[in-house]
């Protein structure tokens, strides 16, 4: 944090959980996806990844279109 004479906060380096996460939710997901595929349709195949990536961040699907559609 850079704090200014009056105390007040100038700037500040906000590592959120996404950002601690994404490198092992990127792998999770991978891991997934390729146990998965074949056994689910493109639609459950989707349901679960969107799962696993709430787990991580339950915030993350409101926040921005995680998934492209197709």
């Amino acid at each position: 944090y850079k704090i200014n004479r009056e105390g007040r906060v100038e700037e500040a380096n906000i590592i959120t959980p996404t950002a601690q996460n994404y490198k092992n939710m990127e792998a999770d997901v991978a891991a997934y996806v390729a146990k998965l595929r074949g056994e689910k349709s493109g639609e459950e195949l989707k349901f679960e990844v969107e799962k696993l990536v709430r787990a991580y961040d339950p915030c993350i699907s409101c926040s921005a279109r995680f998934f492209r559609e197709h």
